[in-house]
């Protein structure tokens, strides 16, 4: 299009300031804690430090053995404790290898333990979801036969049914990027109760930028979003800084109010998650 001069006296507009779409009260917050022993032997610990953080989830591993829940009592006292502090808690699982024949087998009998335990706790001492977080693009293979997204997507709906409710699930920005993620998503969606995106860059405005196809996605299927920011170590990954905070906490709080400020017009926009906590290193 052709740059037209102005005509003399008229008006320059050098900036456009838009007011967002509903007005900014802040973010629903979370965190996962992968060391069962943080709340098995921790509780009081791990539940103040979520305080300190203004947390409001946390997703914690749960001890499985001859297919059931373990530490059942410290388990409940957990899950009241934490729900007194105003903190929802899930069970998180995942392995890449739950998308083939003898890791789904393994993760569909944890998925039925964790079906009884929620059967049978009382209505205080309920897990508030199952997270799963099984990253089969980590795998030799990946794209092809049998580890591919039609798999991913049967061992979702799988799980699913074992679990007897729809799952939170753990996914990389990307995959609503392919078209086979695309399908991925439209599979697996009765499965889903939310989703948390692996934003893991330490630049706001991308990782705002990343999320939005998924966000997209959330508002098109009425599934809440979530969007995990990154502080552990990351192996491999060149450089680690843009992809982690590296144990920089407080700059990754800074950096997760301007993403949320940048989604929160998103009606799917649900809040942020941070992995790498200092807990998690211990």
């Amino acid at each position: 299009m052709p740059h037209l001069p102005l005509l003399a006296g008229s008006p320059e507009v050098t900036d456009v300031h838009l007011p967002p779409a509903k007005e900014w009260h802040g973010f629903d917050a979370g965190a996962w804690a992968w060391e069962p022993a943080a709340w098995q032997e921790g509780c009081d610990a791990l539940i103040r430090d979520a305080v300190t953080r203004k947390l409001n989830h946390l997703y914690i591993t749960l001890t499985i053995a001859d297919r059931c829940v373990r530490h059942e009592a410290e388990l409940s006292r957990f899950v009241r404790a934490a729900a007194q502090a105003k903190i929802a808690v899930e069970a998180v699982e995942g392995d890449p290898r739950m998308v083939l024949t003898n890791g789904l087998s393994k993760a569909l009998d944890r998925a039925r333990a964790i079906a009884r335990y929620r059967a049978n706790a009382p209505a205080d001492a309920q897990l508030a979801e199952i997270q799963y977080d099984i990253e089969p693009y980590v795998l030799q293979g990946w794209g092809k036969p049998p580890v591919d997204y039609r798999a991913w997507s049967a061992a979702v709906n799988a799980l699913a049914r074992a679990v007897g409710a729809q799952v939170h699930l753990v996914l990389p920005f990307w995959v609503a990027d392919e078209a086979c993620g695309v399908r991925f998503l439209r599979d697996v969606e009765p499965s889903v109760k939310a989703v948390t995106i692996m934003g893991y860059r330490t630049e706001a405005a991308l990782v705002a930028d990343l999320a939005r196809p998924l966000l997209h996605w959330g508002v098109e299927a009425s599934k809440p979003v979530r969007i995990a920011l990154e502080a552990g170590p990351v192996a491999g990954e060149t450089p680690p800084d843009r992809i982690s905070f590296l144990g920089n906490e407080q700059r990754m709080f800074d950096a997760a109010i301007e993403v949320a400020q940048a989604v929160s017009s998103w009606d799917s926009f649900a809040g942020i998650s941070f992995h790498g906590l200092s807990w998690s290193l211990r």
